[in-house]
């Protein structure tokens, strides 16, 4: 599942590759609730895994979300790619990933 308003993501699933076979769930709140702002604090629960520290920055129609899991820093880019069809999501830092959702 996918959805999506101004100021909240929210991604659910499950994924199957070779690093990772499980659930994909990704919260994402940007909680400074301005529309005009491309940067500012959010809150990023990945797996109920929290962030106790998190900001995003938007370049062009890409999101970038630069978080702090304990000690461990981590990037998570969101995209949409093939028109709006498809979800391209990145992780990189302590786990490295790359992802694309289709909606069901």
């Amino acid at each position: 599942m996918i959805d999506f308003d101004s100021f909240k993501m929210v991604f659910e699933g499950e994924i199957n590759t070779a690093v990772y076979k499980g659930d994909l769930d990704l919260l994402v709140e940007l909680t400074d609730h301005n529309e005009e702002a491309t940067s500012g604090p959010c809150s990023v629960t990945i797996n109920k895994a929290m962030a106790n520290k998190a900001n995003y920055h938007v370049n062009g129609s890409t999101l970038i979300l630069d978080c702090e899991f304990e000690d461990n820093k981590q990037s998570i880019t969101i995209n949409q790619r093939s028109g709006g069809k498809e979800t391209e999501i990145k992780l990189s830092g302590k786990y490295e990933q790359e992802i694309h959702l289709v909606p069901a």
